[in-house]
């Protein structure tokens, strides 16, 4: 993965027009970007407000040059009071930007030096112009494939990534995690691919010259060829197959499935920055970002890397280019980046300040920071081949003077191509097709005739084009990358990279090999899926469980639920609904600061619910605190950004048990009139309950925000994972609460008092805690489908649902007795290694066995009291005399009047390294070979929720197995 550098944004667009005085128009050249020193005597607000009164005689207008405006890089609040003071983390870094805007370019480099000069400003810089560098169904899949290798009358470039076979990627899912589009303008989103593929809310236009606001209102620009652009890289990541209005039409994205957060940023410093920061906040996993920065080389025209990069090691400090700033933050987040190579046929020479050649662009080339992307043409389906355009003498080459033009259209001849090829070197992580790509083009619009434009394929006004650029490799391996981490979202975006890498149509026997052609190569991901997934018992599968996290914010009266951690990290961090400006279809960009940070807590301590082995990406809040010292009781001390669920979904959307899959849609009221955090769910998009109850608020009996009813009523922001549709006959029904290994029914109810949804199982509906959540949408029972509940009975690290799945035994950590526990072999945040399965190792001799039975009832004092009866069984073949002990995981949290435990228990505060409140361990003495022994324990515990509802632990001597 390469990293970033700086600022300078010439927003290579690679495969793009750029219409002659485009960038004139919004020269972004005219502005500054200051980063002002920790312990300066003016903050950053106090500067800002200085400067934008125009009236104002203070001396620091002088110095400055007398800019026409000034605005913050981020948002802040009123006054400043989220600035933090002495910290390298990026969010507390980037906030000590601001931007200066000048009248002129000539004014703005006047003022440099003065600007440089002032006190407190660490560090100033201008900002280069954006230059965008670009060339640009389902039954154009076409499998197999042609035996023609120069045939592009199909989606090659899925057929290169092995993702339409009967074994490939798409056949394990559709993917459902968000895509950040990082790009110059708006796509058309009424395009057949396009239909449903973004995220209203996290979807932003930012305006040149006014680059803090933005607006919500995503237009597609005729005039604007940016949006062009954007429009085909969306389809290439999320273009939806199987589009219903034209069947059998059009092309399909790499995750059809996943959900697009589109942030329009024109060539200005702050909308970039703006732009990568916002699609973080909303939950991006993966960042599209198919452009570079630079300004043009006089001599080739390839763009020049800032002057202060690569981006400096360790943790940002200020000073630091701001696109560093924001691409480690971007890191911390666990978002994975991805960007164009370029187009320059280039690669890095000794001296690439005189000769030009600057070969793989930033911040494509940057370590750490970013994966590069370089491109392949048509003539190898096997493993790919660089594209170069000297490879094909037979069409004009456009090359002035021996070098390469700048890459892009020329601006006065659109038939004249000026792309060379893929830029290459060392810096490269992966390559996909850039050369006769299949696109999603506006329908019946020209781009540049004869070649990216809807005549070049297929009918004239049908909306599909080829194109050719690294632009187009970039989203083929980022939505990709949406794919697999849509199978597991707990794996990190390190180890899905490596496992692309490992699985790539040029790695050896699982082993990556690497080139300086095309990085790591192509990546197969249907290999990368099947090792994903994994095996049990030598058996490759096809699904996965994964852990729907809850959070809650009681301030604005939503439950969240999401399996993707960068969701629930954001939403943590008080990061979802908090924007820069609220306004929808305005038609002109917002003015005012809006800056109102949602925090959802995580849940507080419940019975059994925390996922161990698991740890969150960064979630630190500016506004509120850090992590380290928040506040909280020292026996909960550093558990404040443990995860928590109360049920799994499914990662892939295969049938399971013989049920199908539906998409658990996440919904929120669109309209600023409303409660923009109110979260609820669907799971179909027309019928009782479904999504057009809330899109449609005519459909629905429940007033949503009051008389009249909203005009937008709700829009889907996403789906959460899979839930089965029907109740799999294999269970013999659903409702057996008492064993957590079957499924359950997942309702969708509304709380009226409470004013929010929550999605509730159906053991949850008699909890006190939601006794009053009895609403529904359309007046049936909520019954969205059916999910397992989150419960590890032998605390392996697997959900007895997963093992059901797996075929382990849910009451042995350790199924095969190899000494490997099952979470290891099979491991839930981890890729599998290729030698271990949870089910294929040692064989189990003789056990201990033993059975446990609970119940609850009040007592005297009007508490719950816990009743366990558990029986162990000796089986003669062990030694005599065994000490076992039954460990009660989460015993309850004692009453204050509750009578002492019974003589034989303890409390005992750690179990395999982890921090458990109230562990209750008792004795049951020894146990002789041959014997059965049965003892009863009970306490009281507090009324509430399912406390007195506990995983229990037989340890026999050192060995210990877990009974439900």
């Amino acid at each position: 993965m390469h990293s970033l550098r700086p600022i300078s944004i010439c927003f290579y667009i690679l495969l793009f027009v750029l219409a002659p005085g485009l960038l004139r128009a919004q020269d972004s050249t005219r502005q500054i970007v200051a980063a002002v020193a920790y312990g300066a005597r003016l903050s950053p607000s106090e500067m800002v407000s200085i400067l934008n009164d125009q009236s104002s005689s203070h001396p620091l207008r002088k110095s400055f040059g007398y800019p026409s405006a000034a605005e913050h890089a981020l948002p802040v609040s009123s006054g400043g009071a989220d600035l933090v003071s002495g910290t390298a983390h990026p969010r507390s870094v980037a906030q000590r930007y601001i931007i200066l805007t000048y009248s002129t370019t000539a004014n703005a480099n006047n003022a440099l030096s003065g600007v440089l000069e002032v006190a407190g400003i660490a560090a100033a810089y201008i900002n280069p112009p954006m230059v965008s560098s670009a060339n640009i169904t389902d039954v154009l899949v076409t499998d197999p494939a042609p035996a023609d290798p120069l045939n592009t009358n199909f989606m090659w470039h899925a057929q290169l990534s092995n993702m339409p076979t009967a074994s490939g990627a798409w056949s394990w899912g559709a993917g459902w995690q968000t895509v950040g589009v990082v790009d110059g303008g708006s796509p058309d989103l009424t395009h057949p691919d396009l239909l449903g593929s973004y995220n209203v809310l996290a979807s932003w236009e930012y305006a040149v010259g006014n680059s803090f606001n933005g607006r919500r209102d995503i237009q597609y620009n005729s005039l604007n060829i940016r949006s062009l652009h954007t429009m085909m890289v969306s389809g290439l990541i999320a273009g939806r197959a199987n589009n219903p209005t034209t069947p059998g039409q059009g092309i399909a994205g790499m995750c059809p499935g996943c959900r697009l957060s589109i942030q329009a940023a024109v060539p200005d410093a702050g909308a970039l920055v703006k732009a990568l920061e916002y699609t973080k906040r909303w939950g991006a996993s993966v960042v599209n970002y198919s452009a570079g920065v630079g300004a043009a080389h006089v001599i080739t025209d390839e763009p020049v890397p800032p002057s202060n990069t690569p981006c400096p090691a360790g943790e940002p400090q200020p000073g630091e280019n701001l696109i560093c700033v924001q691409l480690k933050s971007l890191r911390k987040r666990d978002v994975m980046f991805f960007a164009a190579a370029g187009n320059a046929d280039s690669t890095r020479d000794a001296d690439p300040v005189t000769t030009g050649k600057y070969g793989v662009q930033w911040p494509a080339r940057e370590p750490l920071l970013s994966y590069a992307v370089g491109g392949t043409h048509v003539s190898s389906l096997s493993t790919g081949e660089r594209w170069s355009e000297s490879a094909w003498p037979s069409e004009p080459w456009d090359v002035i003077g021996g070098r390469c033009p700048s890459a892009g259209y020329n601006g006065t001849n659109l038939n004249t191509r000026k792309e060379c090829g893929s830029n290459y070197g060392p810096e490269l992580d992966f390559a996909a097709p850039a050369r006769d790509v299949l696109v999603t083009l506006k329908q019946g619009a020209a781009y540049a005739a004869a070649w990216c434009d809807d005549g070049s394929f297929g009918l004239t006004t049908d909306g599909i084009g080829y194109c050719r650029g690294t632009s187009f490799a970039t989203p083929i391996v980022a939505g990709g990358a949406a794919l697999l981490r849509s199978l597991n979202p707990l794996v990190s975006g390190d180890d899905i990279a490596e496992l692309m890498k490992a699985t790539s149509k040029q790695s050896v026997a699982g082993s990556a090999v690497f080139s300086n052609s095309l990085g790591y190569g192509v990546p197969d991901f249907s290999a990368a899926a099947r090792r994903l997934l994994g095996k049990s018992n030598g058996v490759q599968m096809s699904n996965r469980l994964t852990p729907a996290f809850f959070l809650q914010n009681d301030d604005e009266k939503d439950m969240l639920y999401t399996p993707s951690p960068q969701v629930a990290v954001s939403a943590v961090a008080g990061d979802i609904y908090n924007m820069a400006c609220y306004r929808v279809s305005s038609g002109q960009p917002c003015t005012g600061v809006f800056f109102q940070p949602h925090e959802y807590a995580l849940t507080t301590i419940e019975t059994g619910r925390f996922i161990p082995d698991y740890e969150f990406p960064d979630t630190w809040n500016p506004m509120v605190r850090s992590l380290e010292v928040w506040p909280v009781p020292e026996w909960f001390s550093g558990m404040r950004a443990t995860p928590s669920a109360y049920f799994h979904v499914f990662g892939g959307d295969l049938p399971m048990f013989g049920s199908a899959m539906v998409p658990l849609y996440r919904l929120a009221l669109a309209n600023n009139n409303c409660d923009t955090s109110n979260s609820s769910y669907a799971t179909a998009l027309t019928g009782p309950g479904s999504v057009n109850y809330f899109v449609d608020p005519s459909n629905s009996p429940v007033n949503f925000c009051g008389t009249p009813y909203q005009a937008m009523g709700y829009t889907v922001e996403g789906v959460e994972g899979y839930v089965m549709a029907s109740c799999p006959s294999i269970f013999s029904g659903c409702n057996d609460f008492s064993d957590m290994s079957k499924p359950q029914p997942l309702y969708l109810r509304r709380s009226s008092s409470q004013g929010r949804f929550a999605l509730l199982l159906g053991s949850q509906l008699s909890w006190s805690k939601y006794s009053t959540y009895t609403g529904t949408v359309d007046g049936g029972t909520g019954l969205l489908g059916y999910v397992f509940p989150h419960w590890d009975s032998d605390l392996d690290g697997l959900i007895d649902g997963q093992e059901r799945i797996l075929g382990t035994d849910r009451f042995n950590a350790d199924s095969d007795c190899d000494g490997n526990r099952d979470g290891v072999e099979y491991p839930m945040f981890a890729i599998q290694s290729a030698t271990q399965d949870p089910i294929l190792g040692s064989t189990c001799g003789a056990r201990i066995t033993a059975s446990v039975t609970w119940s609850s009832s009040i007592s005297a004092q009007g508490n719950k009291a816990a009743n366990y009866t558990v029986t162990v069984s000796n089986p003669s073949a062990l030694p005599t005399a065994t000490n076992v002990d039954v460990v009660f995981l989460y015993g309850g949290l004692n009453v204050g009047n509750s009578p002492a435990l019974p003589s034989a228990c303890r409390l005992g505060p750690r179990i395999g390294g982890h921090y458990l409140p109230q562990t209750h361990i008792c004795n049951m003495g020894t146990v002789n070979s041959g014997v059965q022994k049965t003892l009863n324990f009970s306490w009281e515990v507090e009324n509430r929720d399912d406390s007195e509802r506990v995983s229990v632990m037989i340890c026999a001597d050192s060995f210990c197995m877990n009974y439900n």
